[in-house]
């Protein structure tokens, strides 16, 4: 998934079977990372992480009215974008799982020390968060509303952290004059009246709803999610320790045996080939590019690529990324694109039994 948009995804057939073949995220997934860092969880891969989820959210946005949606009418809540009226199902909370927006997910604060840091949780989530959607119930109230924020970022005028949150918790914005200055902040009086702190009363019934919610979804889809996430965060140790090592050698298309050169050089020049070719000629020729190609599989035999789609790579793999962006399959980096447009399965066998 994007990473600009801090929003990571371990693979989720349901989110395709919801949400279609999307280039971004979708809607909903947004929504939930802004959720997410409002209330400082950091991954949704079990039945515990969601709960938490829930239960903030019902402490940071009380205006949701959460409690009332699940218990009445069976969804979270409502929020609209660019002008459309849309619900968080629980459909949308099954497919959104194994949602996380760091590399290594780590555990929430506790709820004490977050609701006493509301307001800087939900200023940080604000800056944080994407473009052209609220996080609002009252979607016909606020057409004005998102007429200023589109306005507002058509014009690519500069806005303050606590604007953001105006838009996307749906309160009131002021749409500043050009000549106005741009970085104007709200005083602490105006900001403090956006954010309501929970007391004991409010912190005991959302433990209830959150806890009635989560149990009454199908534990199987959390069990599946719960295990791909351990195993995401093993690779992710794994790659760390990788890190503080060093490869035995790299790669050099030139120091390979002749006959595996040849298979290499067969396959992606084709009738082009001649076997008499120099290896400065190579270079210099507009076939230079197979030996980024050789390197690509290289690293995979060596199992130095752990994602060929965003891609993720050992550290140790000392590669410019960019030499791929755009290699035989359009714009834009992704490995397996360029792996299965050369057709480079067919030569995945060149280094077997070579040392390095």
């Amino acid at each position: 998934m994007i990473k600009k948009d801090r929003i990571r995804l371990i693979p989720n057939p349901l989110y395709n079977i919801r949400y279609g073949e999307m280039k971004g995220p979708s809607t909903h997934a947004r929504v939930l990372v802004y959720a997410m860092d409002a209330t400082g969880i950091q991954k949704i891969w079990c039945k515990e992480d969601l709960r938490e989820l829930v239960f903030r959210m019902m402490l940071a946005f009380p205006d949701l009215e959460i409690a009332q949606n699940h218990f009445c009418d069976s969804y979270l809540f409502e929020f609209h974008y660019k002008g459309e009226q849309m619900k968080m199902e629980y459909e949308d909370l099954l497919a959104c799982l194994g949602l996380y927006t760091n590399t290594l997910p780590s555990d929430p604060t506790d709820v004490d020390s977050w609701i006493d840091d509301l307001e800087g949780q939900l200023l940080e989530a604000g800056r944080s968060a994407g473009r052209g959607w609220s996080l609002s119930p009252r979607p016909k109230e606020d057409r004005k509303l998102q007429k200023r924020s589109d306005a507002l970022f058509e014009d690519d005028l500069e806005i303050s952290g606590q604007q953001i949150h105006d838009i996307l918790i749906g309160k009131p914005l002021h749409l500043p004059e050009r000549e106005e200055h741009q970085d104007e902040e709200y005083d602490d009086d105006e900001f403090n009246e956006l954010v309501v702190y929970p007391d004991s009363e409010d912190i005991e019934r959302a433990r209830f709803v959150a806890d009635d919610l989560v149990n009454s979804m199908p534990q199987e889809q959390f069990d599946v999610f719960k295990e791909a996430g351990e195993s995401h965060l093993n690779r992710v140790h794994t790659m760390e320790q990788l890190s503080k090592t060093k490869l035995a050698k790299d790669f050099r298309l030139i120091h390979l045996p002749e006959e595996r050169l040849d298979v290499i050089l067969r396959h992606l020049m084709k009738e082009d080939y001649r076997s008499d070719m120099s290896y400065s000629e190579f270079l210099r020729s507009e076939y230079a590019y197979i030996e980024d190609l050789a390197h690509l599989v290289w690293a995979r035999h060596h199992g130095l690529i752990f994602c060929m789609y965003e891609p993720r790579v050992d550290s140790r793999w000392k590669v410019d990324l960019r030499k791929y962006d755009g290699l035989g399959c359009g714009d834009g980096i992704n490995l397996q694109q360029t792996w299965d447009y050369f057709r480079l399965s067919e030569i995945k066998d060149v280094f077997r039994g070579l040392v390095n």
